[in-house]
């Protein structure tokens, strides 16, 4: 993945500059799994992700104004530069925002949360591990990235959805890198 330096100082001017940067770096779909959070994510909602990176995606759910947003990556390095255009926007905003610095397979940043978004370590052990973990905390939905060059990590989230009978498979998104979305039925 290609990164960016992106000037821009406030939240949503960012997103935007972040979002086309991804787009003509990778292809105009890679983003795509954007739109699952701007349509399901509500107001108030707890949103989570695991892998970080640069924050860009943080930054898509924050222009929902959820109630709280919590990062999880083994190190926020490559977000640091923008942490403080996150942060004011929080404050301003009457956002929560959390991170923990771990694996995104520990029980340390479990949580209960309305969407959690998969992007971090892309192996099909490492994402069970995860959904083992903190499945059980989300409330609505969940969406993987990533899931049609890697199709393992999809047939682990038809797999949870198998064995969790609360949960199906919304959209299997099959351009670029693609998605996964999963909800539960309720």
């Amino acid at each position: 993945m290609q990164l960016g330096n992106f000037k821009s100082t406030n939240l949503l001017e960012w997103y935007e500059e972040a979002n086309t940067f991804q787009c003509n770096a990778h292809g105009k779909t890679y983003t795509a799994f954007h739109n699952v959070i701007k349509e399901y994510l509500e107001e108030g909602d707890k949103y989570k992700e695991f892998g970080t990176m640069q924050g860009v995606t943080a930054a898509c759910a924050l222009t929902k104004k959820p109630s709280s947003v919590e990062l999880v990556d083994i190190n926020f390095t490559r977000f640091d530069p923008y942490r403080p255009i996150f942060k004011e926007y929080c404050k301003e905003n009457d956002i929560t925002l959390k991170e923990y610095a771990m694996s995104s397979d520990s029980l340390g940043c479990a949580s209960e949360v309305d969407m959690l978004l998969i992007d971090s370590k892309h192996e099909v052990g490492h994402m069970r591990r995860e959904l083992a973990a903190h499945g059980h905390n989300v409330r609505k939905h969940i969406v993987a990235h990533d899931t049609h060059t890697i199709s393992s990590l999809h047939k682990v989230l038809v797999e949870f959805c198998n064995s969790n009978p609360q949960w199906k498979v919304i959209e299997h998104f099959q351009d670029n890198v693609g998605y996964t979305h999963i909800s539960k039925v309720l």
